[in-house]
């Protein structure tokens, strides 16, 4: 269109010049024909130009439908938001209910809590007030109980001494030390008693020359009953037995050197009456009774059953003993 415009330019420009200058002779069927042309690219231009119009009411149509959507989608952003804005309320309601709730049900715990501690408080003041009582009274009759056995001990030890000597043992007088050293009316007869067996038990102990001397002078400021002069007797012929029996023992070693009685029963009877004769002499010599000296009874035993088990066993090992 624009080349069919362009060649009626240039033709009126032709007749301009021809009308000034000089003559162009144009054909008048080239004329017609382009004048043909010329209306018909007019034609379609003015098409064109509707065309344009219709499409420019079109867009004018669809900028109002489009502010419209824009409007409309505006507003519809406002209630979304308005929407959210009470939902958020309704959830911190909702939330706040549901706190307040649980608050009041933890209080209504801490309460509960705060009563039973309360219970458990007052329970406890009670039981150590009964505690308190029970001890009370369980102290209160243990000294009652112990007033009774103290006063019952006290008749007990009114007995006569040499008849005490025989009827109680150290362990009794160490527990009855316990309960009555405070008592002035049997302290003594007590102190007296533990000496006394005392006494008995340096016997059954190795020969100790001082602890026997020093129990020989407590015996001698005790009352002089009986069994006070028999254990001061005993302990001044306690290291002259000891040291025969040490002797026996010494000669029975001599015996084991130069006889010998294993294998041969005959020779075995014949030692073994040789130390019974050797230990027959001791008990005779000394008038030896067992229960007055266990400790060297202990060793007399040991002797007869080594020997009864092997005649030629080694007694050397008992010098230890002395």
């Amino acid at each position: 269109m624009k080349n069919v415009v362009f060649l009626a330019l240039m033709l009126l420009c032709s007749i301009q010049v021809y009308g000034q200058e000089s003559q162009v002779t144009i054909p008048l069927s080239y004329y017609d024909k382009l004048k043909g042309r010329i209306n018909s690219d007019s034609s379609l231009i003015q098409t064109r130009n509707a065309e344009i119009e219709k499409l420019k009411a079109e867009i004018k149509d669809f900028e109002k439908e489009k502010a419209t959507y824009s409007k409309d989608l505006k507003k519809k952003d406002e209630e979304i938001s308005n929407l959210k804005n009470e939902k958020e309320k309704l959830e911190q309601s909702n939330l706040k209910k549901e706190l307040d709730k649980r608050d009041k049900d933890l209080e209504v715990r801490n309460q509960e809590l705060s009563a039973n501690k309360k219970i458990i408080q007052d329970k406890e003041i009670e039981l150590t007030e009964i505690k308190a009582a029970h001890a009370k009274e369980l102290v209160a009759k243990k000294e009652e109980g112990k007033q009774v056995i103290i006063s019952e001990l006290i008749t007990f030890y009114d007995k006569p001494f040499d008849e005490l000597q025989e009827i109680t043992s150290k362990s009794s007088i160490q527990r009855d030390l316990v309960l009555l050293g405070s008592n002035p009316q049997v302290l003594e007869k007590l102190k007296n008693l533990q000496v006394y067996h005392a006494s008995r038990l340096a016997l059954a102990k190795k020969y100790d020359e001082g602890r026997v001397l020093e129990l020989i002078k407590q015996l001698n400021a005790l009352e002089q009953t009986s069994a006070t002069v028999k254990s001061i007797e005993l302990l001044n012929n306690y290291r002259i037995r000891n040291e025969a029996l040490q002797q026996v023992l010494v000669n029975l070693i001599s015996l084991d050197s130069k006889s010998f009685g294993a294998g041969n029963d005959v020779l075995r009877d014949r030692k073994f009456a040789d130390i019974l004769d050797q230990l027959t002499i001791y008990f005779y010599e000394y008038e030896f009774t067992f229960n007055e000296y266990p400790y060297l009874t202990s060793i007399i035993s040991e002797i007869i059953q080594k020997k009864q088990r092997d005649i030629d066993a080694d007694l050397s090992y008992l010098k230890e003993k002395f």
